[in-house]
């Protein structure tokens, strides 16, 4: 399997990593330093990129996409992801860890990593979740493009042939009808990011049902209440409805990339510098071979070669 561009979902890769493999409170936790430094977060980190980047060899770009701070949709709709912070508290996993420092800590480690793979990017984009990232570059770049999320938000993004989304990079999502999964999603809303159903008890056999009969269809063409949650969801969810100003912010920081020079001297010293022990010893080697074509691709000029 090849793709052009590779893109990371980072926030949902973080805490897929942070939440099964190196949770700090884990028993798996052989490598965690109490230093705060989160060593065994980077190792596994880096070990899951690394499978990522075998498995769908991208020709083009490698792109890690960051949720910004602040971003429009909470303009829009205030009580966005406000659940999130509870959901935190609320997780086992994530029992006892200080997320500020954390982020602070991975965010530099992350700034860091870009700049030993020259295909790599570094996309935190004003106001924009990782989702419009994802969205944007892959309506206006039309080439293979290769997501990494299991983040249902996507599915609507197979209605551009050259997308497809998995967990690993080999485990390729099927979506056989996204504008009817969008349109659900739209309807009975994203418990996951906080944005309410425009119908009560709105489960999957309820939608399913009054859409079978057009009732759904035409309480949202004549209820002006539902009609105006139906416009809110779709705003929210639709990745169409991005803002323009926020599309052109990520089209400029795309447009903008110079991959870096770089090679695997300073590739090494950046496992070095991390304390990656274990990675240095058990997977260096590999992950240098992987990266090798990388660093050759890159021209006395900057330019990549596919």
């Amino acid at each position: 399997m090849t793709t052009d561009n590779l893109i990371i979902d980072n926030s949902n890769l973080f805490f897929r990593t942070l939440g099964k493999d190196a949770n700090p409170n884990s028993k798996m936790n052989y490598n965690y330093e109490e230093d705060g430094k989160y060593t065994l977060f980077k190792s596994v980190f880096l070990m899951h990129l690394a499978k990522q980047i075998n498995a769908t060899k991208p020709q083009n770009r490698i792109i890690l996409a960051i949720d910004a701070k602040n971003y429009w949709r909470k303009e829009l709709y205030p009580l966005y992801k406000a659940n999130r912070k509870k959901d935190k508290a609320d997780n086992k996993f994530f029992q006892g860890i200080d997320f500020e420092e954390l982020f602070k800590v991975t965010d530099e480690f992350f700034k860091e990593l870009v700049e030993v793979i020259p295909q790599m990017q570094y996309f935190n984009v004003p106001k924009a979740e990782a989702d419009d990232v994802i969205a944007v570059i892959t309506k206006q770049v039309v080439r293979p493009t290769h997501c990494i999320s299991n983040d249902k938000d996507m599915t609507q993004l197979y209605t551009n042939s050259h997308y497809e989304q998995s967990l690993t990079g080999n485990d390729i999502k099927i979506v056989k009808n996204p504008k009817s999964v969008l349109h659900e999603f739209i309807c009975r809303g994203q418990k996951k990011d906080n944005i309410p159903s425009i119908y009560p008890r709105l489960g999957t056999v309820t939608y399913q049902k009054k859409m079978d009969d057009g009732s759904l269809l035409k309480l949202i063409e004549e209820d002006s209440e539902v009609r105006e949650l139906y416009v809110r969801n779709r705003q929210l969810i639709d990745f169409d409805y991005i803002p323009q100003d926020i599309q052109d912010s990520i089209m400029k920081e795309y447009n903008s990339f110079v991959p870096q020079r770089t090679n695997e001297y300073h590739f090494m010293n950046f496992l070095h510098k991390h304390g990656l022990n274990f990675i240095i010893k058990n997977y260096a080697k590999s992950m240098y071979i992987d990266l090798k074509k990388m660093w050759e691709s890159v021209d006395k000029s900057g330019n990549l070669f596919g």
